[in-house]
Order: structure tokens, then C-alpha cells, then sequence
């Protein structure tokens, strides 16, 4: 396994996304990518915000997640996000968690990706958006 990303930003598992057998349900680590990826862009100085206020939305077209290891119920999890690529029309968004273990390590819980394409509401397909965030 490779280094965390730098960034990183904590998420407390909630009973309501745990299933039966007891740990975090899959579905929801795509929505910890999605809390990651909006306090990443705002911790590189892009919010969302900005990014509508450039007339400039970002939809997702793909996903991909690896599950290591279960996450629990009020498990404190380490979201990891960085870009890991921007292309001509799309951006890949890459994640990984990992939860403060027990036993005095770090714990390897999932990591995944997430393509997003930017849409200017002005002209189609934007580049402003991806300007930004190469800046």
C-alpha cells in the first residue's frame, strides 16, 4: 500500500449506514468520497461554490471502489482525496480510508476514484473549471 494522500478529512461512521452483518454499508463510501472531494476542492482554494459561480458543474460519469477491510459503527475514518488526473474533458478524483486502529496502527478500510466531467452551463463542455483546478 502506498503513503495516504495529504489531504485527508474525518468522517464518524453513523449507525444509519451500517447493514446487518454490522459494518458500513458499501453505498456509502461513495458519499465519504463525495464529503472528501468537497472539502478538497475547498482546501485548494475551488469550492463548489465558485465552481457554479463560473457558471462551471461537475457531473459524475464513473466510480470505482476496492474494499480492504469492514469500517464500524462509530469508527472515525480518515477520507484521503487528491486529483489524480485532468484530462481534456473530465477529471479523475482519487480516494482512500483508513481508520484509526485499536491496536495502535492505521487501518487500510477502501479506497476508489471518481471521473467527473465539467459541464459550462454557458457553452457545453467547459475547460474553466479544469484551468481552475490545475491551478
Amino acid at each position: 500500500m502506498s503513503e495516504p494522500f495529504k489531504f485527508s478529512t474525518q468522517v464518524r461512521v453513523r449507525f444509519n449506514e451500517t447493514d446487518a452483518q454490522g459494518h458500513v454499508n458499501f453505498a456509502h463510501y461513495l458519499s465519504y468520497f463525495d464529503v472528501a472531494l468537497t472539502d478538497y476542492l475547498r482546501a485548494i482554494g475551488y469550492t463548489y461554490l465558485q465552481m457554479l459561480a463560473d457558471d462551471v458543474d461537475m457531473l459524475y460519469v464513473g466510480t470505482q471502489t476496492r474494499y480492504v477491510s469492514p469500517a464500524y459503527f462509530e469508527e472515525v475514518l480518515n477520507i484521503h482525496a487528491h486529483t489524480g488526473h485532468i484530462g481534456h474533458s473530465s477529471v479523475r478524483f482519487e480516494f482512500q480510508v483508513f481508520a484509526n486502529a485499536d491496536r495502535g496502527g492505521i487501518d487500510h478500510r477502501c479506497d476508489g476514484g471518481a471521473r467527473d466531467t465539467s459541464q459550462d452551463f454557458r457553452a457545453g463542455p467547459a475547460a474553466r473549471g479544469r484551468r481552475r483546478l490545475r491551478e
